[in-house]
């Protein structure tokens, strides 16, 4: 299924903003993809799940939110990932261009990877989502009986090419 994500807002929000008056209004957006948070880096970190936004009308910034905000995402079943990390989008890293940071969010400690639920406190507003590894797993090479004696055979061969290369050398 289509993955999904939720916010909980703190009752005092309204203490974290400056200049809160009766049209004060909190506006929310959700991205089913991140085509619209284009990164120029690219590394083993892929958005793993919807990115969901909170922000404050005419308020440049919330942040300081205590108790924190608790966001939820279920993690994308299509992107095959692990270790999430609690990211918001930063326009103001990779000079202006913009990028995912886990500044002042959280993951829930309880969290283990067989879960398909992410929990993230954080502590101010913005664009959420979870960031997962996609690195290729490298997988240890077993030492097997048959790899051990191929292992040997080199290298008997190329101690031997190596004596003959010699003899050659200092015959002529």
């Amino acid at each position: 299924g289509q993955p999904t994500a939720s916010i909980s807002l703190p009752n005092n929000l309204f203490d974290a903003i400056l200049n809160v008056t009766n049209n004060t209004r909190i506006t929310h957006a959700v991205f089913l993809s991140d085509s619209l948070f284009l990164r120029r880096v690219n590394n083993d970190l892929e958005v793993g799940g919807i990115i969901i936004s909170a922000s404050v009308v005419g308020s440049n910034s919330v942040e300081g939110i205590d108790p924190r905000l608790n966001i939820t995402f279920l993690k994308n079943p299509i992107i095959n990932g692990s270790d999430p990390q609690c990211s918001f989008w930063n326009p103001r890293l990779d000079n202006g261009y913009g990028d995912w940071s886990s500044e002042g969010c959280e993951i829930d400690e309880s969290y283990n990877d067989s879960q398909d639920v992410v929990t993230c406190f954080c502590n101010h507003l913005t664009s959420f989502s979870i960031l997962l590894d996609v690195s290729p797993e490298i997988e240890p090479t077993e030492e097997t009986p048959l790899a051990l004696v191929l292992e040997a055979v080199t290298y008997i061969g190329l101690i031997v090419s190596i004596f003959c290369l010699l003899l050659t050398i200092i015959s002529y």
